[in-house]
């Protein structure tokens, strides 16, 4: 690299390449240690030692002017410092110097600091946190409660740093922090990383995991019980049938009936669609129209599902759940994390479990009134 720096300074004083161009042809450069000895080479001063040395002399000057700071500028920066009292940790301090030093100058921290130190941090200062990242480090994954665990950290932080109502471009920074920090969680087919990740950072885990937790206990029969009181037809008998067979998991087959205007066989058909595993899937979801998401139950026969997937927009998404429950529950939850507004037939639906099952936006939704019928039923 030094008998090639002439090369290179002429090549980005004079030609200007673009970036990608630049890095194919000096790639040493794109890592720490290359900039460090090419800073030296230039101003014939070590970079990282330099500044360190330099941002540690200034720390305590810095700080006493920081905590001088009023407004809405003193209170973020009350945050920030509040991090560097709590651990003894001196690339914590570092950072906390920096991101103050933004904030009182009037600029933004997000765009200088990485999402995944952000939550990195996070970690590091809450109990439990350091358990998070040993078990990824030992594991390279994390167990279902861990990752709980992991949201219920992150979520707290969230409300610390920027109030209780989070806006969603914050979630979707600690969601991009997650799979940045943690790559193996990384879903490939979702927007942010993680389709149940992305929801449970939205709405916290509470809220996540309330369609799971309560449809058997707190729904299913109160529901069947309420749909034997309907007007009876060949396709809703074999619909609640399904629905109390132990061994069956057909609950989005059956709650599709609550949208009037159209039969329970086409709601059905909305919602999921069985899909033989001997067939090409692509062929399916050439002839599929619309973009509003359902599940495709794939196997081979309809008693017999192998694998359930999300479709969105013809892009199939692999859902976790193994059971039909577990796949509308992902399927409900992918209208917000895609920002998706509900299928037009099945608004009535969608609706119902937004309100009445996760408790979402329940002042502020408008509902029909059968909807609020049902839901005193069910309730009291």
């Amino acid at each position: 690299m030094e008998k090639t720096f002439s090369h290179r300074r002429l090549d980005i004083v004079e030609e200007r390449p673009m970036i990608g161009d630049f890095k194919d042809r000096w790639p040493a450069l794109f890592q720490e240690s290359g900039v460090n000895e090419e800073f030296l080479r230039i101003t014939t001063k070590p970079l990282q030692t330099k500044f360190l040395a330099q941002l540690d002399h200034f720390s305590e000057k810095l700080f006493q002017i920081f905590e001088s700071q009023g407004g809405v500028k003193g209170q973020k920066i009350k945050r920030i410092l509040a991090i560097k009292d709590e651990r003894d940790d001196i690339e914590i301090r570092r950072e906390c110097v920096l991101k103050s030093l933004i904030i009182y100058l009037n600029e933004d921290p997000d765009s200088l600091f990485k999402e995944y130190l952000m939550v990195e941090n996070a970690l590091l200062r809450k109990p439990g946190g350091e358990d998070v990242l040993e078990e990824y480090k030992s594991e390279n994954t994390l167990t279902h409660s861990t990752r709980r665990h992991l949201v219920n950290i992150l979520t707290s932080h969230m409300t610390e740093m920027h109030g209780r109502i989070v806006p969603r471009q914050q979630k979707e920074k600690y969601a991009l922090g997650i799979i940045t920090l943690f790559p193996s969680l990384k879903d490939p087919f979702s927007p942010k990383g993680y389709l149940n990740q992305d929801f449970l950072l939205l709405f916290g885990g509470e809220t996540a995991s309330k369609m799971l937790e309560k449809w058997d206990t707190a729904f299913k029969y109160k529901v069947i019980k309420e749909a034997k009181q309907l007007t009876q037809s060949k396709e809703l008998c074999r619909l609640l049938n399904a629905a109390e067979k132990p061994t069956e998991n057909d609950d989005t087959s059956k709650s599709g009936r609550k949208r009037s205007k159209i039969s329970a066989s086409d709601a059905v058909e909305k919602m999921v669609h069985f899909h033989k595993s001997c067939c090409s899937i692509d062929e399916h979801l050439r002839g599929r129209k619309g973009q509003q998401p359902y599940i495709l139950a794939a196997g081979r026969t309809q008693n017999k599902i192998d694998n359930f997937y999300i479709v969105v927009d013809k892009q199939l998404i692999p859902c976790q759940a193994t059971s039909s429950l577990g796949a509308f529950d992902e399927l409900f939850k992918s209208h917000y994390v895609f920002n998706l507004s509900y299928e037009e037939s099945l608004v009535q639906l969608y609706t119902f479990v937004q309100t009445t099952v996760y408790n979402i936006d329940v002042t502020t939704t408008d509902e029909s009134p059968r909807i609020r019928e049902l839901r005193a039923k069910l309730l009291n």
